[in-house]
């Protein structure tokens, strides 16, 4: 065998310390920046959310009063006063029911 590769020369091409430092130092400035973004980014998020919640909240009570309105509206107009005084709008015209009581032994 005429080429083993323990015969071969060794020779790797390391690249030059200036580069590698130049490399170093650039990642070590975007790193800075990210940590030191990092919690400002998170704020503006939580702020955010927090916005969100309360017109959410605000939206909900909201709704709810307009419910206990409509219910409030609902249970004034099944009355049976209310809904003899209006009648007339409706054209609506009540007769009289006559009782017939059965007498006798069941």
């Amino acid at each position: 065998m005429e080429h083993e590769w323990f015969d071969q020369p060794q020779y790797e091409e390391k690249p030059s310390s200036s580069v590698v430092k130049h490399i170093l130092v650039a990642l070590m400035l975007i790193f800075t920046v990210v940590v030191l973004l990092l919690p400002l980014w998170q704020r503006g998020i939580h702020r955010s959310l927090e916005i969100e919640y309360r017109s959410l909240v605000d939206n909900r009570i909201l709704l709810e009063e307009r419910t206990q309105l409509l219910r409030a509206s609902i249970s004034t107009k099944a009355i049976p006063e209310v809904v003899s005084a209006y009648s007339w709008q409706e054209e609506i015209f009540f007769t009289p029911i006559t009782a017939v009581v059965a007498r006798g032994d069941l």
